[in-house]
């Protein structure tokens, strides 16, 4: 996890978001965010498209009285950058990176540690269902 401990996420604008069927949002138009990973002194640049849907956080109905709703201001924007993360996909590594991103994020818009540190748990113990695990190609299949 030394990566991903030191990762942290921002963005320059509000994303412009719009409900559709299902519980689900879509963008209106392109938005952009960027992360910083200090274990590898490196900037990345992430272009979300307009007309991306998410459902900004599969946080069961139950667990909302405890963690909030998943569209409201603390977990809107870190839902979003979480969701996209998880849709581009990768190893292990990018999906802790994914959740600690998430959970630095929410820290930061005011989310108590305690329920901050309860969503990392479950998104740690039932995350790996959404995230979108690419296989890592080996040297003899290059």
């Amino acid at each position: 996890m030394s990566g991903a401990v030191k990762t942290i996420a921002w963005w320059n604008d509000e994303p412009q978001l719009s409900p559709v069927d299902g519980g689900k949002w879509k963008l209106t138009r392109d938005w952009e965010f960027f992360t910083y990973d200090a274990g590898r002194v490196s900037v990345q640049r992430h272009a979300v498209p307009q007309g991306y849907e998410t459902d900004l956080a599969s946080i069961p109905r139950f667990f909302r009285r405890f963690c909030g709703c998943p569209c409201d201001e603390t977990h809107r924007n870190a839902s979003l950058v979480h969701d996209w993360l998880y849709t581009v996909g990768g190893g292990a590594e990018e999906r802790r990176g994914a959740d600690w991103i998430y959970y630095k994020t929410i820290r930061r818009a005011g989310r108590t540690r305690f329920k901050a540190a309860a969503e990392y748990v479950a998104l740690r113990l039932c995350g790996w269902r959404h995230f979108n695990y690419k296989k890592q190609r080996t040297q003899t299949e290059e």
